[in-house]
């Protein structure tokens, strides 16, 4: 998506019914995916804006909470890997992995 939570494109996503699993899942937390220094250089993450999404239709039915997981990868330092000269993320995002649990 690359836009903010509120943004004119993330209402029409939640207006069409979709629902944005992170802040489902987690709701509160801040969930940053984005970016990397352009070059993938940068040694810790200096994430600062939240625009990578996994939404879903039927998350939110009626009278049940949605259960399941979501985390973040690429975030950490150890998910580095080896560049040409020295240690760079594999992208200049994040990536969200979500695992939802069936009624």
């Amino acid at each position: 998506l690359n836009d903010v939570p509120g943004s004119p494109m993330h209402q029409v996503l939640t207006a069409g019914g979709l629902v944005d699993a992170w802040s489902a899942l987690r709701p509160g937390a801040r969930g940053l995916t984005c970016c990397h220094a352009p070059d993938l250089s940068n040694a810790q993450s200096t994430f600062d804006q939240r625009i990578d999404y996994v939404f879903g239709r039927g998350l939110d039915q009626e009278g049940r909470q949605l259960k399941g997981q979501i985390e973040i990868v690429g975030d950490q330092a150890k998910d580095r890997i080896d560049g040409p000269f020295h240690a760079i993320w594999p992208s200049d995002h994040a990536g969200l992995t979500v695992t939802l649990s069936a009624p």
